[in-house]
Order: C-alpha cells, then sequence, then structure tokens
C-alpha cells in the first residue's frame, strides 16, 4: 500500500478474483491480513493503515458490480501492539525496542476511529467490526465472521476446535 508502483499487479490481482466468481451463486469469502495496508512498525507507519480509504475505494472498483462486504476483527490494542511489533521486527526489519515501538504508536488511532473511517469510505451496511475478546470460544475463532458470511450454526458446530493459541 505504501509504493504506488504495485497498484497495477494489485488492480490485476482483484480482476482476476473477481471474474473467477462473478457469475457463481454463493457467498465467498475473501481473506488476506494485509488488505488494509502496511501495518503498525512498516516502514515508518504509526497510524493504523493510512492508505486504507485508498484501498477500499480500489477494491470497490475492481469488484464492481459486486458490492464486497467489509469485515473486521479487532482485539485489545494493547495485546494487538505487542504481537505487531513482534511481527514487524520478524518481518519487516524493524530495530525499535517494544517501548519505543509503543512509544511511537501511541497515537496511532482508536479502533473507534478506523470503524468511522471505514463506514465513511464504503458505509455502515457494508462493514462490519468484531472483537476477538468477544468469541464465545478462543479454541473456536471465527464464528463471528462465519456466522456474518451465512454459515449455518449447525455447520460452524462441527468445526474442529484449534488446539494452542495461534500468533497470540
Amino acid at each position: 500500500s505504501l509504493d504506488p508502483t504495485l497498484e497495477p499487479d494489485f488492480t490485476s490481482a482483484l480482476r482476476d478474483l473477481r471474474e473467477s466468481v462473478l457469475n457463481k451463486s454463493g457467498n465467498y469469502l475473501i481473506s488476506h491480513e494485509n488488505f488494509p495496508g502496511a501495518m503498525l512498525g512498516r516502514d515508518g507507519v504509526v497510524t493504523l493503515y493510512p492508505q486504507l480509504e485508498k484501498l477500499l475505494a480500489i477494491l470497490d472498483r475492481e469488484f464492481a458490480p459486486l458490492q464486497p462486504s467489509y469485515v473486521f476483527y479487532t482485539r485489545s490494542m494493547a495485546r494487538w501492539k505487542k504481537s505487531v511489533h513482534n511481527q514487524a521486527v520478524k518481518s519487516d526489519r524493524y530495530k525499535a525496542t517494544l517501548e519505543t515501538f509503543l512509544q511511537e504508536t501511541a497515537n496511532c488511532g482508536s479502533w473507534d476511529t478506523l470503524k468511522s473511517r471505514v463506514e465513511g469510505a464504503v458505509g455502515a451496511a457494508r462493514c462490519a467490526f468484531f472483537a476477538l475478546e468477544d468469541e464465545a470460544d478462543a479454541e473456536r475463532p471465527g464464528r463471528q465472521l462465519l456466522r456474518h458470511c451465512g454459515v449455518p450454526q449447525a455447520v460452524i458446530e462441527t468445526m474442529e476446535p484449534v488446539r494452542g493459541a495461534r500468533n497470540p
């Protein structure tokens, strides 16, 4: 999201994806943690997803005439930032300590602010925000998302639990 020269590759991939589902029925879940763009710690990013509105506009344009719903999972900001710092160190060559990272991102924005931004970009009816802490069972994450996508509760109940924390 920070390199505008990559936009043609992104839009081409989105067009290919749209074509693969365009004339089929049913709901499709397209998920990738990088859709919102660069996260904290990446190349000087200190605010929540600074290119998000631009990326949502590209997604809407390239998926037309389909109108996607956008779903975001949030979690405790403090726990999330600790995890993001760990990931930034491992994958983005971020060098600063957790303490420095927390200072740099102290004013990154809140999940409520992010929700307002998304609602402003695509409308409240086309977005949903779920808190990870609201999952009824930690070994069965994603149930809020599955219900949102129309997966019947009876099917959700048959899914095996996830043993052990994933990327805690």
